[in-house]
């Protein structure tokens, strides 16, 4: 069954519709081909969005091999016989490849009705016969200001982007740095407690030797108690004070 067209669209509307799909896939996904219709002259938000994929009633994507056709055109006759037309071709602005200026680290050059930024890094290329879709960074636009802008948002970015990696090799110098100051407090840390422990067992050592000490303190007491309370011990010491009475010497200092 053939597709219908809901009632109240105009054909022409599905039409261009279609049309747009199309040229938005060609961009987008950056066919190499190039295609064509009159109804790409008029207004649309593809058109707006994507300006510099435009040309005439043309549109490609910024694949580097993709061109806009050179393909004659009908132009009024201005001469003896004014109103007739005449089949010529459309000349291209640079038919050879031309280094118009040095913008920055690229060079631009013009080919065609193009504008190639091209990175001076690369060297000496030729844009007619290098694939160019091998090289990274080049870009393609149909107007020079176009491709100004183009080239300055991507260094900008390249920019910021050197800068993030310089603060993030900052970050891990100083990570890095911090992991070693943290290895060496815990080595320290580990020291420490080793010597707390050791510590601790010399303390130990000593309390045991006091407690040990104490103990034998307390049974000499008691020896020397016992001893006190015998009944040798008590006539001892009478025997002391009876020599002490009669004059006679007891041996105690």
């Amino acid at each position: 069954m053939e597709p219908t067209i809901p009632l109240g669209i105009a054909v022409m509307d599905v039409v261009y519709e279609k049309l747009d799909e199309a040229a938005l896939k060609v961009i987008e996904k950056e066919y190499k081909i190039t295609i064509g219709s009159a109804s790409f002259t008029r207004p649309s938000p593809i058109k707006e969005r994507y300006s510099q994929n435009f040309w005439a009633h043309c549109v490609k994507s910024n694949h580097p091999k993709a061109k806009f056709p050179f393909e004659p055109i009908s132009y009024f006759q201005n001469g003896k016989y004014p109103g007739m037309h005449e089949l010529g071709k459309f000349l291209p602005q640079y038919p050879d490849p031309v280094l118009l200026e040095d913008f920055g680290p690229y060079n631009i050059v013009g080919w065609g009705n193009e504008y190639y930024g091209i990175p001076k890094q690369l060297g000496k290329i030729d844009i007619t016969s290098d694939n160019l879709s091998e090289l990274e960074n080049i870009f393609v636009y149909l107007s020079l200001e176009g491709l100004k802008k183009t080239i300055q948002k991507y260094l900008n970015n390249l920019d910021i982007f050197q800068q993030t990696q310089t603060q993030l090799q900052q970050t891990q110098t100083q990570l890095q740095q911090t992991q070693t100051q943290l290895q060496q407090t815990q080595t320290q840390l580990q020291q420490t407690q080793a010597q707390l422990q050791q510590t601790q067992a010399q303390l130990q050592q000593t309390q045991a030797q006091l407690q040990q000490t104490q103990t034998q303190l307390q049974q000499t007491q008691a020896r020397i108690e016992a001893m006190e309370s015998s009944k040798f011990w008590k006539l001892r010491r009478a025997w002391f004070k009876v020599k002490k009475r009669l004059g006679l010497p007891t041996g105690e200092s």
